[in-house]
C-alpha cells in the first residue's frame, strides 16, 4: 500500500463528504505526531498495531504487534 491508497482508505474511513485534502491532513498529522510522541512518552505504542521508540542512536525504531503478522494483514486485506 502506498500514501495514495491509504489516503484513498482513510477518506472513505472519515465518511461520505470528506475531501481528499481533509484526509491527507488527517493522516499527516497522525504521522507526523509519531516521531515527537515516541521521543516524549519513551516510546508510543498503539494497541493492535505495534509500538514506536527512539534507539540509542536517535533512529525511530518499529515493533508490530504480536498478533500483527504480515501474513495476517494480507489476508485481512484481501477478504475485503
Amino acid at each position: 500500500m502506498n500514501k495514495r491508497e491509504l489516503i484513498t482508505r482513510v477518506q472513505r474511513l472519515m465518511g461520505p463528504g470528506t475531501t481528499r485534502r481533509t484526509a491527507a491532513a488527517a493522516l499527516e498529522a497522525v504521522l507526523g505526531s509519531i516521531p515527537s510522541l515516541a521521543t516524549q512518552q519513551r516510546g508510543l505504542t498503539i494497541r493492535g498495531f505495534g509500538r514506536f521508540c527512539r534507539a540509542t542512536d536517535g533512529k525511530l525504531r518499529f515493533r508490530a504487534a504480536r498478533r500483527l503478522l504480515p501474513e495476517q494483514a494480507w489476508q485481512a486485506r484481501d477478504s475485503r
